[in-house]
């Protein structure tokens, strides 16, 4: 991530938006049938919001019944189409559920595919939280053909709540602010054997230094991004952004039964990201996050702290990242279908809204 990141800026008079006006039950596409896609599209269901189709990567689950995939005892009706072939036009959905990458670069052509259809989206991935930090450039193509298709594109995930909303949050009651520090530890297992070999889990210290660390790492940028969406939203102007990843070890041998094996003192349990993000005002904010398995007992976090007038801290104990992040998913779609064509962060919508007494279906 290059140093002063720049953001467009927005026209605050456009992001007023109104939720009454969203239609019912919007029509929904779930764009990626991972578990995230999965997740959504059963809360859907069991809301009696309507699924109107599904796309996938090439691969074995396309042609087959979206409600086999979701392990129903019923078909659902809605075949699941190849995601470069898939006319989005006649779907006639109101918003598209995107899941399949955190990089930017790999969501591009979905957002295309569905803003040049007229359809809302909603993306899970990591850099869909702050595009401007990632790419101002492509942050700006993706407004242009939002508001050009008069609908409207939000990043959003469990970090919606956690990372940057419980950061927007903890600063409210401060008059004078010095320094801000984000921890968390989040457990990569949940997300399977792909968020662990993302995370760098089962490596050794040498491999671990060739593979998670420099520009090229798989995990650059990505939570220093949700740092820099609370600075950017909090009004502070960014000089310069240092971050590394740290192999984690525990001491002890630990069996990860999603890899079917003992990992010894040697080899890696995950990463710990580290960053320092200076500003023009001259406060700098820090971030330690933890992707890693976890030990017995131990449970995932999300934590910020203020040093300033007053001191404050804010601490968010997380059971189910997945549910989490796929209830934000589907929360927030009132938020962006009522909302101003064009690219807007999900902190641009204020709070989530529970959907709790929405009935579900018996």
């Amino acid at each position: 991530m290059a140093e002063g990141v720049c953001v467009f800026e927005s026209d605050m008079e456009e992001l007023k938006y109104n939720r009454s006006k969203v239609l019912s039950k919007p029509r929904i596409l779930i764009y990626g049938v991972g578990q995230y896609g999965i997740t959504v599209a059963k809360i859907a269901l069991r809301k009696g919001w309507p699924i109107v189709g599904a796309v996938n990567r090439a691969g074995k689950k396309i042609g087959r019944d979206l409600g086999k995939v979701l392990g129903l005892d019923m078909e659902l009706g809605i075949t699941i189409q190849d995601c470069e072939l898939a006319d989005y036009q006649e779907m006639k959905a109101d918003v598209g559920i995107v899941a399949i990458s955190d990089y930017l670069k790999d969501t591009f052509p979905a957002y295309r595919h569905l803003l040049n259809a007229g359809i809302n989206v909603i993306c899970h991935g990591a850099q869909a939280s702050f595009p401007q930090g990632v790419s101002p450039e492509i942050a700006k193509e993706i407004d242009i053909l939002a508001k050009k298709n008069k609908v409207t594109l939000t990043g959003t995930s469990l970090w919606d709540m956690t990372r940057v909303g419980a950061g927007l949050l903890v600063t409210g009651p401060c008059t004078d602010i010095s320094a801000l520090i984000h921890k968390s530890i989040t457990d990569v297992s949940q997300g399977g054997l792909h968020a662990m070999d993302f995370c760098g889990v089962g490596l050794t210290e040498d491999e671990f230094a060739k593979r998670m660390n420099g520009e090229e790492s798989p995990l650059s940028g990505f939570h220093t991004g949700n740092v820099l969406h609370v600075l950017y939203q909090l009004g502070y102007k960014i000089s310069q952004i240092k971050e590394r990843n740290e192999a984690i070890f525990f001491k002890e041998s630990i069996y990860c039964k999603a890899l079917n094996r003992t990992l010894d003192p040697n080899t890696t349990v995950g990463t710990q990201i580290v960053s320092e993000i200076l500003t023009e005002e001259g406060i700098t904010a820090t971030l330690h996050t933890e992707l890693r398995l976890l030990l017995p007992n131990e449970k995932e976090y999300v934590e910020w702290t203020v040093d300033g007038k007053p001191n404050c801290s804010i601490r968010v104990d997380r059971r189910n990242s997945v549910y989490h992040s796929a209830s934000t998913l589907f929360n927030r779609i009132p938020d962006v279908v009522s909302a101003m064509p064009g690219l807007r962060l999900c902190s641009d919508l204020g709070p989530m809204q529970h959907t709790a007494l929405i009935p579900n279906l018996r």
